[in-house]
């Protein structure tokens, strides 16, 4: 069952989540012929790949489909998928120098996302955009994991300030270090999200080992917490890119109707059930992948999941090749969703503390920190106020 056909997505998103169909889909290239015929401004459908970051994703698809691609936009696929697999072995081979690093100095780190997923869903580099390196440490590591990385020339992009680690540490779950010289990103992350009741890693089994490219052996979340992270990481961000929706569908194709409906039986609340259920129906409308029968019985009776779906494809079909931040209202929405992931009365407290006191840096540079929550208020107000088309929010 799908509402595939119900949702107000133009004929540019439409080819776009066929070409991004599983490629193990027997239908996917059906899909893909079906989506093409017809007249469609190609240079929108580049615009939407570049916008959720797909490019290599559709132009592999189009390949598999056979779909002729009118110029200059066949010759921007081809060059997007070259420039795929030159930015993910880059990222290889500086994800096995910092591995080796760490490890080095007696610090065990995994990678989150990134090369390792890759690998597990394609098998090689350079059909999914990777921009960044995640990498995870336990909190009584990351001082010294800082140290490292800085070695490496890797800065915080936000200075952390004089005795600012140990709040970050307590309020964050990250802190974000770019190269100067070669532009690369590595997040360093001491648990998976800003909320700690979010899949606490305290719950979470023993670290999965992955081969990599260029003799890299590295450690991972093992298969079935991978998917339910990258199901609440996709919520956290009201699955706003098509990239991440992509990625967990090719890790839940291959499980079958029944594997997919034995996850989503056995994932409890605490876990993200909600926010598996809306990536199940995510993938039913925009790749058509059935739902599990669990998932339609719980949107009938589960105000959240609900509200969850529908905010999700809003938010794509209003967004279209624009980022969430540049809608009005778009990351309140992302934000509020938040607390329909989990009704915990601790995890729900400490959405709403992170909400409150949580600013920026220009916030903290022009002294709105000083008032608390009403600060934030105050900024979020002065924010809404800007003219249509200006929000940074």
């Amino acid at each position: 069952m799908t509402r595939e056909t119900e949702l107000p997505l133009s004929p540019e998103f439409r080819l776009l989540g066929a070409a991004l169909r599983p490629p193990t889909q027997t239908e996917s290239a059906v899909a893909l012929v079906q989506a093409s015929a017809g007249d469609l401004d190609w240079a929108h459908v580049l615009r939407l790949a570049e916008r959720h970051r797909v490019v290599p994703g559709l132009a592999a698809g189009i390949a598999r489909a056979g779909v002729d691609v009118p110029a200059p936009y066949g010759d921007r696929l081809r060059d997007g998928l070259a420039l795929a697999a030159f930015q993910e072995l880059a990222l290889a081979g500086t994800t096995k120098r910092i591995l080796r690093s760490l490890t080095d100095a007696g610090i065990e780190v995994a990678v989150l996302k990134g090369v390792p997923l890759s690998l597990i869903i394609h098998g090689r580099l350079g059909l999914r955009t990777s921009r960044d390196i995640d990498l995870i440490v336990a909190p009584d590591a990351v001082a010294r994991a800082l140290e490292i990385l800085e070695g490496e020339d890797f800065q915080p992009i936000e200075p952390v300030g004089k005795g600012g680690l140990r709040a970050l540490i307590r309020h964050r779950k990250d802190i974000e270090l770019i190269s100067p010289h070669g532009g690369q990103i590595v997040e360093l992350h001491w648990r998976l999200f800003d909320n700690p009741y979010l899949m606490p890693l305290v719950d979470a089994p023993a670290f999965a080992s992955v081969s990599l490219p260029l003799e890299i052996s590295c450690l991972t979340l093992p298969a079935r917490f991978n998917l339910l992270y990258l199901a609440n990481h996709g919520a956290q961000h009201a699955w706003s890119r098509l990239k991440w929706l992509a990625d967990l569908a090719a890790l839940l194709h291959p499980l079958g109707e029944a594997g997919r409906e034995a996850l989503y039986a056995g994932t409890s609340i605490a876990e993200g059930r909600r926010s598996l259920g809306q990536a199940l129906l995510l993938c039913a409308d925009l790749f058509g992948m059935p739902p599990p029968p669990g998932v339609l019985r719980d949107i009938r009776r589960d105000w959240r999941l609900r509200w969850l779906h529908r905010q999700a494809i809003g938010l794509l079909t209003r967004s279209a090749d624009r980022e969430i931040e540049s809608i009005p209202f778009g990351s309140t929405a992302k934000n509020f969703s938040h607390y329909l992931i989990l009704s915990a009365p601790r995890y729900l407290v400490a959405e709403a503390a992170f909400d409150f006191t949580q600013f920026s840096s220009d916030e903290r540079r022009s002294g709105w920190h000083l008032l608390g929550p009403i600060g934030r208020l105050s900024t979020w107000l002065k924010r809404k106020g800007r003219p249509a088309g200006k929000s940074q929010e």
